[in-house]
């Protein structure tokens, strides 16, 4: 589930962010660790023929989430690391995330990047929950990028669970050279996690992309790829 973008360092930790609003007036520390097949940034297979490994350091203090992010490409190469915030809150039954973020990656050397995030869920009916998220680039493609999702999570046992997913990509500027509404992709997966004991999860998910006009017109096209990851929270 690793993808560049600051937007999905945000959506991989859903574990990690949603219970800022549960542990109000707690504070916590998590380390993630991930390794996934693609490299994948708003349904684009950034490094072709190569693998990622992420490493996460997360510090939250009541609704209030403070993070660091470091990705390497194997065997290409690649080094970025993202320094974000996130502040959690309610309005009625809705949860709100508002984020931002310094993206700097050295190798190759490209310009750092700084993006807002928003983020929201909603429950539904039987346990489903409806989520959407907006980024924003201030400094580079000044565009917007949206997400709109569903996922419901089944436990199996007390300590085993899956959550299919479905989640359709909007592009406003972020890809495109203008800010007209482009449908880019709809990505759907299922994620298993397992919990080996209160501090210690372990998880993996089978990912696939399927490309819409925006990135067909691009010339990309349909993209298939699994991660893992396990989180430690002290």
């Amino acid at each position: 589930m690793i993808l560049p973008k600051i937007v999905l360092i945000f959506s991989l930790y859903a574990l990690s962010v949603n219970t800022l609003l549960a542990d109000e007036g707690n504070t916590n520390l998590i380390g993630i660790v991930e390794w996934s097949s693609s490299y994948v940034s708003e349904g684009v297979d950034e490094l072709p023929n190569a693998t990622i490994l992420e490493g996460v350091f997360e510090y939250s203090l009541g609704p209030l989430l403070f993070g660091v992010s470091n990705i390497v490409g194997i065997p290409q190469p690649l080094f970025d690391v993202t320094f974000y915030s996130l502040y959690g809150f309610f309005v009625g039954p809705v949860e709100l995330y508002l984020g931002a973020g310094v993206q700097f990656t050295p190798v190759p050397r490209e310009p750092y990047t700084i993006e807002g995030y928003l983020e929201l869920h909603t429950p539904l009916i039987a346990g489903a929950v409806l989520f959407s998220d907006l980024l924003y680039d201030f400094k580079e493609e000044k565009g917007a990028f949206i997400g709109i999702g569903l996922d419901r999570t089944f436990s199996v046992g007390q300590l085993f669970t899956l959550t299919p997913f479905v989640i359709t990509g909007i592009d406003a500027g972020y890809l495109s050279e203008d800010n007209n509404f482009r449908f880019n992709h709809i990505y759907t997966g299922l994620e298993a996690a397992y919990n080996l004991t209160d501090q210690f999860l372990i998880a993996a998910s089978l990912n696939k992309l399927f490309a819409l006009d925006n990135l067909k017109s691009m010339g990309e096209g349909d993209l298939l790829w699994v991660s893992s990851w396990f989180e430690y929270q002290w």
